[in-house]
């Protein structure tokens, strides 16, 4: 099963989530400290049968249970699976034509926790559900049948009997009813006349036919127990304080150690309760000791020590029991020399820690959705990077969400995997889907840098090449974007600034390492001002600064149609925008950077065209640049 989507109702800080959508492989929940991110994790995990809500899990002031629904896609195979179960341990059978509708109907398996009961919906189990009643369902019309032939001489052993069945009347109960009728119509046939009697013994006799079947029919539990057991195995990884290594640590809290218990599932010779009765019988431990290798390789993990700048190919984790504590070593085999875990970075630490916890308890053959909060706090920012590689190659097999507000750890190229997870004004947490439809700028910030710091980082500054200036990113995005879609001979770099603001700045230098360069602003007030400022104080000749466009107070997100920008790119209803005004001024500049991103996004997915229009307003840029830098562009 793949999940698609979750909603979270009642769970500690969170009074309703909302719906949030799951990426196939990663989902970000990016957002600031506080906003309830590591909650949505926690109660994620806690949709598992093994798991049990506590009194302190309820929203404060609220005594509703928490519910957690997900929504999953199941495959044909795991159709397969879940059939063969349901017959293999039960009389329950499905012909081929009933698998294969399974199959051509619609996927989506909803799994719901409400507190500790589990509610199931889907056009698979309704139709397996469907299959399970249709017995009980036609002993329910037989004893009917049966009755209403002794209600015409006046007997209505059914209301007697207190019989009343339906899809929930639990099996033992419904077998129990069916013999008590069959035998109170056994003893009362003399009061039928003789043209009813074949009839009623015929029925009597279908009717206990049932009995044996039902006694081995699945109860509905029991197939909510199969859809429960089918769901994918979460895993989660919390806080470095909390899966922290310890040098050293007693067997009685050995029992309770999370990495223990890693260490335990990897390794079945490290079982602390055997450990300990072994020392209480007097069989005491002076020097136990065990070696885990763990083979980190470039595969899973591509991590070079802060410090070292040395790829770890091979970690020993290394145990010794003794004066009753166990005490952890880590080492390279190359120079097998220990140290403690504390001896190490805490960025070690945390991929040590990490990997156990992933190795222990992911399951070959099974869909794992990987849980972390806040991946490689401690690590540097190039490291950091590195755990997105890790992720990335995790994901190929299982599904992963993860919380973070580091840029580091979010991907320019992948915006829309993040989830935007923030407090409304009750201090409750919720969670916005389309990471350009927030107000809070603070939110944004890491998505804003990331981008940022993946444009700037691959510019370079040549003199035998030419230079256009833009505004900032969102004009960079956007008029690389289409220049590549139309397929525009580019040579020159455009670079971005932070803003128009930024270019006085900049253009000193320009200016110094002598390069060819121009300036391509908005023509609103705040293109004027630069071109003021550029021409009085920097001397800039009037013809290397170029305007967007001839129309007064158009910027360049002003070149698109209205439905074209608002619906087509940002993904908005009619109702949601205004025509009677520009485009620009129903954005922030945050909207416009994200809202550039996904243009390039969709474009180079084929998922948008844009029209004529707009595109003939980026070949008058284009052209104007040509013009400037002559017939060698």
């Amino acid at each position: 099963m793949k999940l698609k989507r979750f909603n979270i109702k009642n769970y500690k800080s969170i009074k309703e989530l909302g719906s949030c959508e799951v990426d196939d492989k990663i989902t970000v929940l990016a957002g600031k400290n506080e906003s309830g991110k590591t909650n949505i994790l926690e109660a994620l995990f806690k949709i598992r049968p093994e798991e049990n809500f506590e009194e302190k899990d309820k929203t404060l002031g609220e005594e509703e249970d928490p519910v957690i629904s997900a929504l999953f896609i199941i495959t044909d195979n795991e159709i397969d699976k879940i059939i063969e179960k349901i017959t293999s341990k039960y009389s329950l059978e499905f012909d081929k034509n009933q698998i294969a509708g399974f199959k051509k109907s619609n996927k989506e398996i909803t799994i719901a926790k409400n507190g500790d009961d589990y509610s199931i919906f889907g056009e698979l189990y309704e139709g397996i559900l469907t299959i399970r009643n249709k017995l009980p369902k036609e002993a329910s019309e037989l004893i009917k049948e049966i009755n209403d032939i002794f209600i015409s001489n006046g007997k209505d052993f059914q209301e007697e009997l207190k019989i009343s069945i339906d899809d929930k009347t639990p099996l033992k109960i419904l077998v129990t009813q069916i013999n008590s009728f069959t035998q109170k119509a056994n003893e009362n046939i003399n009061l039928i006349d003789d043209s009813h009697k074949k009839i009623i013994q015929k029925k009597n006799d279908q009717l206990k036919e049932t009995t044996p079947k039902l006694q081995k029919y699945p109860q509905i539990e029991n197939i909510d127990e199969i859809f429960r057991l089918a769901m994918p195995n979460f895993v989660i990884f919390k806080s470095f304080d909390e899966e922290k290594i310890n040098d050293s640590i007693s067997l009685e809290e050995a029992k309770q150690s999370q990495f223990v218990k890693d260490l335990s599932k990897i390794n079945d010779k490290l079982d602390v309760a055997t450990i300990i009765k072994k020392q209480t019988d007097d069989y005491y431990i002076q020097n136990f000791q065990e070696n885990y290798s763990a083979s980190i390789s470039k595969d899973f993990m591509d991590y070079w020590e802060p410090d070292k700048k040395e790829k770890i190919n091979i970690v020993d984790i290394k145990l010794r029991v003794a004066n009753n504590k166990i005490s952890f070593f880590v080492s390279n085999p190359k120079t097998n020399r220990q140290f403690y875990p504390s001896q190490r970075s805490k960025g070690f630490q945390w991929f040590l820690s990490f990997y156990t916890r992933i190795l222990s308890n992911t399951k070959d053959g099974n869909n794992n959705i990987i849980l972390i909060d806040e991946p490689g706090l401690f690590l540097h920012a190039k490291a950091q990077s590195s755990v997105l590689k890790v992720l990335n190659n995790l994901s190929e097999r299982d599904q992963i969400i993860y919380s973070t507000h580091s840029p580091y750890l979010i991907e320019e190229d992948n915006l829309e995997r993040i989830k935007l997870v923030e407090k409304d004004r009750n201090d409750f947490t919720y969670v916005v889907n389309k990471f350009y439809d927030t107000k809070d700028q603070d939110t944004l910030t890491p998505i804003l840098t990331a981008i940022g710091h993946d444009v700037f980082s691959g510019i370079t500054f040549d003199e035998k090449k030419r230079s256009v200036v833009v505004e900032g990113i969102s004009d960079y995005i956007i008029i690389t974007s289409i220049f590549n879609k139309l397929k525009l001979t580019n040579n020159f770099y455009l670079i971005p600034m932070k803003g128009a603001n930024s270019i006085g700045k900049y253009v000193p230098f320009f200016i110094g390492w002598n390069l060819k360069f121009i300036v391509l602003l908005d023509n609103d007030k705040k293109g004027e001002e630069v071109r003021d400022e550029l021409t009085k104080k920097w001397l800039v000749e009037e013809k290397k600064i170029l305007h967007i466009s001839d129309n007064l107070d158009n910027t360049i997100e002003d070149l698109f149609l209205h439905k074209e920008y608002f619906e087509e790119i940002m993904g908005k209803s009619s109702n949601e925008y205004d025509l009677t005004k520009k485009i620009s001024e129903q954005l922030t500049d945050s909207k416009k950077v994200l809202a550039a991103k996904e243009l390039s996004r969709k474009l180079q997915e084929g998922k948008i065209e844009l029209s004529d229009e707009t595109l003939d307003h980026f070949k008058s840029i284009h052209s104007k640049i040509k013009a400037y830098f002559g017939d060698d562009q």
